[in-house]
């Protein structure tokens, strides 16, 4: 604990020193600037009334994400019913929206779901990593969101609104002691430097010691180790223009998590040794094996720069500027097999930095509002892999065994973007709404599979163009990856596409803030290249971009006096080239990996969220989520094929899609009641359901996630002036086992399970 406090006041007493001269000496607790019945979102990139924005939005304010223990991005699917995450054996999340994902989990793969942090894109999944920090709230907006928000959102986007600095001192803080010794503290410090100038200081430590354990042995995995931090200062030297400053950056020093062993399937089809075949097999959510001795964590680190300014530039007009630079750096070593022994070891590293702008121009005359700009983005991405191979019998190619090999790739892309939006009252209470955005981009890329250095892997390779026929060109460190000549080298390639993402739609408002829309919007995502192992420069060629056109309409209705609100969508999506990371079956190296486009499928759905406060203090929310993702025949009629995670040539006309639930359902209840005279009670619960789904296009009883319930309670007490308040958790109270992610790895199928039961105390501040 002295550590943990340590950091945190290391990160945030410098700027207590600095702003405490200028500071009234108390003062009162903050008090949001809307009334406790409003929510004030930016989805549309202004300020609006969340009963006024005709598109499916969930929010999440800082007191529900505290409630709900959500500490990282991956603990947003918990929450949001359409929203799932899955973990790789590239440690590189997935975030799948109402069926709208990308599985492919190479550094440079750009997401269907982008994460923004104050409208900065984090352009690439493993960016947002430290992203639930001192939060104001959190907007998932679902379906496409190109017009506004960019290609690459094809899903969806989810945007991180961050606290602001306040006009007066404040500073507050919360810690909590858990089980596997889970500390996690946060703190900030605001408040005005000058009369124009506020600043804001977060900083948020989580430390745990592991909470997996070996099957064969007294050993443990899954520590944590995760520090965030924040500066935010806002100038206003003039009313009429503002200066944000947000420097923000993460360092992860946590282990990689251990890949659970469920069965075997070899490579390559030859029989497996006794040291796979007595392997152990995990049976509960803390089970695992890995191979002893190895260091198996990361030391990631990120850091971004935003400045934004906004200038007024006449009554209700507002020119807006944002520019970013972010900076990604990994070293983590994943053992994906689920042995003691080195079947499929991965050693990651690379760097991603990216720079983004944007100007845009927004303003308002009588019943329109509309918005103006262009976008600028360049991203350099060096990807690069280990992959150790020795205990494998599918690291044999005739006599010579390749231990181990380097994947690497270079991307670098250019895009740019010009869009407009409009909104306008044409009735009393009925408006249009339109908006359209063209983009251009350009990626060059170059990569290929390496020979270490020791000579196997150019050995393996040598001995292939022998059997085919070929000259032997393979060399020690060099390219092994053949190229249509038959010859080793490096692949180089490069990708230009152009798209116009659109949306129309109409809403009407009755009175009361009851809302009625309908929409029609097409949104793009990018193709992109992959990082993998690769016998051919074949497997090296790109995804093109995919197309989403949704169809969707839906109500929000607050009743019983503001004190309830009722919000429901119906919506259909077709999509066209949906991109995913397909198989191949190489004849000398078992299955490899390809990218593919699934030229058509659909998703069809409905959602329906309640919020209630049916007596003085007992406040009731839930949301339910029915989807049906498929894909459908080629446009020629034939069926769509591809190889399964077991090497056959299969049909997937009419399967599902992976990580896509039929149902979700989300519940929280909470009752408080006075104690005393300054002092209030809680209690709450939250359950969160699951049904079925599965990790691959195939159905196929071994890639099943089954379905799962969790439950998580809460009590505690509070000032009533919300300045203190501690409080006990219990997170999966009754230790469900599950899992978000099964995969048939080398010659193993494995299982990425979900933490296990969690309980611990909290203590909180605010001034």
């Amino acid at each position: 604990m002295i550590k943990l406090t340590a950091k945190i006041l290391l990160a945030t007493g410098s700027s207590v020193v600095a702003l405490a001269p200028s500071m009234a000496q108390s003062a009162g607790p903050i008090i949001d600037g809307a009334s406790e019945n409003i929510i004030v979102v930016t989805a549309q990139k202004r300020d609006q009334n969340i009963n006024d924005v005709p598109i499916s939005i969930s929010v999440l304010d800082a007191e529900q994400l505290t409630n709900q223990g959500i500490r990282t991005t991956e603990d947003l699917a918990r929450a949001i019913p359409g929203l799932s995450f899955s973990e790789t054996q590239f440690d590189a999340p997935v975030f799948t929206l109402r069926g709208v994902g990308y599985n492919e989990s190479s550094l440079a793969a750009s997401p269907a779901v982008t994460v923004y942090v104050d409208q900065v894109p984090l352009p690439y999944p493993v960016m947002a990593r430290g992203g639930v920090l001192d939060l104001e709230r959190v907007e998932v907006l679902k379906g496409p969101q190109g017009t506004l928000f960019g290609q690459n959102s094809t899903g969806g986007a989810i945007n991180y609104v961050a606290a602001r600095p306040t006009d007066e001192f404040s500073i507050g803080g919360t810690f909590s002691l858990g089980r596997f010794w889970t500390l996690d503290g946060q703190g900030f410090v605001s408040g005005p430097i000058t009369s124009t100038l506020r600043a804001r200081v977060s900083a948020s430590v989580s430390e745990s010691g592991n909470w997996q354990s070996s099957t064969t042995r007294d050993d443990g995995l899954g520590r944590t180790d995760l520090v965030t931090g924040r500066l935010l200062l806002e100038w206003t030297p003039a009313p009429e223009l503002t200066f944000e400053l947000n420097i923000n950056g993460w360092h992860d020093g946590s282990d990689t998590p251990a890949a659970q062993l469920v069965g075997l399937f070899p490579a390559n089809g030859a029989p497996l040794p006794p040291a796979f075949t007595n392997a152990p097999i995990a049976t509960t959510a803390r089970e695992a094996d890995w191979t002893p001795g190895l260091g198996l964590h990361r030391d990631n680190s990120f850091y971004q720069i935003a400045l934004r300014s906004d200038f007024e530039v006449a009554p209700d007009v507002t020119i807006t500027s944002i520019t970013a630079f972010q900076r990604f750096d990994r070293d983590s070593l994943q053992d994906a097999d689920g042995l003691p022994l080195e079947d499929l070891h991965i050693g990651l590293g690379g760097d991603i930095e990216s720079f983004t702008q944007e100007l845009r121009l927004a303003g308002r005359a009588n019943n329109f509002s509309w918005i103006v700009g262009g976008n600028y983005q360049n991203d350099d991405i060096f990807d690069f892999q280990t992959v150790f191979l020795s205990d494998s019998p599918a690291s044999f190619v005739g006599p010579f065994q390749f231990r181990s090999i380097f994947n690497d790739a270079t991307h670098g892309l250019e895009s740019w973007a010009v869009f407009a939006n409009g909104e306008l009252e044409v009735a009393e209470g009925l408006s249009l709404q339109a908006g359209a955005r063209y983009t251009h981009t350009a990626i060059e890329y170059s990569a290929c599979t390496r020979d270490t250095g020791a000579g196997d892997g150019a050995a393996a390779i040598g001995f292939v163009q022998f059997l085919i026929g070929a000259p032997v060109t393979t060399q020690p460190g060099a390219c092994v990856t053949l190229l249509p000549d038959l010859t080793t080298g490096l692949t180089t390639d490069s990708l230009v596409e152009d798209n116009v993402s659109w949306r129309a739609g109409i809403s009407y408002q009755p009175g009361s803030n009851m809302l009625f829309y309908a929409n029609v919007s097409q949104g793009y995502k990018a193709g992109s290249f992959p990082t993998i192992s690769a016998s051919s420069a074949s497997q090296l060629l790109p995804v093109t971009q995919e197309r989403l056109v949704a169809y969707e309409a839906g109500i929000r209705l607050p009743f019983a006096n503001d004190a309830a609100q009722f919000n429901a969508a119906a919506f259909y999506y077709d999509y066209t080239n949906k991109q995913l990371s397909g198989r191949i079956q190489d004849p000398f190296f078992g299955q490899l990996q390809n990218l593919v486009n699934v030229p058509r499928s659909d998703v069809v759905g409905f959602e329906a969220q309640l919020s209630t406060q049916p007596i003085d203090g007992l406040n009731l929310s839930g949301g339910l989520m029915y989807l049906d993702a498929r894909i459908r025949s080629n446009p020629d009629g034939s069926e769509f094929v591809n190889f399964d995670q077991f090497g056959s040539l299969v049909e997937l006309s009419g399967n599902k899609f992976p990580y896509t639930p039929d149902w979700q359902i989300n519940l929280d209840a909470q009752y408080e009641w006075g104690i005393g005279e300054n002092a209030m009670a809680f209690v709450g619960a939250g359950l969160v359901y699951r049904s079925s789904t599965k990790s691959g296009l195939e159905d196929d009883a071994r890639l099943i996630i089954d379905a799962y319930t969790l439950v998580d309670l809460r009590a505690g007490i509070r000032a009533e002036d919300e300045r203190w308040t501690v409080s006990v958790y219990g997170r999966n109270v009754f230790n469900e086992y599950y899992w978000n992610n099964v995969l048939h790895i080398q010659d193993t199928i494995v299982r990425y399970p979900g933490r296990p039961a969690e309980y611990g105390i909290s203590a909180g501040f605010r001034f």
